[in-house]
């Protein structure tokens, strides 16, 4: 695990740098140790690197990742490589605004996830359904988006998982807001409490920023009132 660890944060950073050579160079060189996981996360940095060098287009990268899934059967070597692989595929279609395949990617995720029942990738699920449900109101889908939304609360209730709480709140007025339903202002400002309680303070002003003006009411204001 520290192997992967080093292995993984070494070329993730390298990435956000776009040092392309030096992950090149030190993928080449490194000493996997017929280490599976390793042979697989190399695999899979080594078709994103060639993709952002246009080395080949999106849709060969995405071809590139599938067969990568299906050689190492990657499902059955390491569930969160699977995920993180099929992740990447996502978001490779959304970023290319081919976002049927990304929800059909998601989907994918989500039904082996809850087929699979297990503790260990509730925090993964959790992820999935917000990034399905964010999809979604992108595209003006908001009964579909809510159907995901729901999971997401309710699993973060079942699990005492609150880390996308106030994020799935947040996606619940946006789905209110825009079908009519009156409940929306309650629903800000509920996600705005739940941000501030557990310090998301980037995402807290992102709701200040657009919803001010539906808020019930924000801390900073009660504060002034008391002073």
């Amino acid at each position: 695990n520290e192997d992967i660890d080093f292995f993984d944060k070494f070329i993730s950073d390298q990435l956000r740098e776009e040092n392309f050579d030096q992950i090149i160079q030190f993928i080449s060189k490194y000493d996997y140790k017929e280490n599976m996981n390793l042979i697989i996360l190399s695999a899979y940095f080594q078709i994103i690197v060639d993709m952002k060098q246009n080395r080949f287009d999106f849709r060969t990268a995405t071809s590139l990742l599938s067969n990568l899934l299906n050689e190492y059967d990657v499902w059955n070597e390491s569930i969160s490589l699977f995920i993180r692989i099929k992740t990447a595929i996502a978001n490779i279609y959304a970023e290319h605004e081919l976002y049927h395949l990304t929800t059909g990617t998601y989907s994918d995720i989500e039904t082996l996830l809850e087929q699979l029942k297990s503790s260990l990738y509730i925090t993964s699920l959790i992820k999935i359904y917000f990034n399905h449900a964010q999809i979604l109101l992108y595209q003006d889908l908001f009964e579909e988006a809510n159907v995901f939304i729901q999971k997401g609360i309710n699993l973060c209730l079942e699990s005492q998982q609150t880390f996308l709480l106030g994020h799935f709140y947040f996606q619940l007025g946006n789905y209110q807001e825009a079908v009519g339903n009156a409940l929306f202002q309650k629903t800000y400002t509920i996600a705005y409490t739940l941000l501030h309680a557990f310090e998301f303070q980037t995402t807290k002003q992102l709701v200040v920023d657009l919803k001010k003006e539906y808020l019930l009411f924000t801390f900073e204001s009660t504060v002034k009132n008391e002073v």
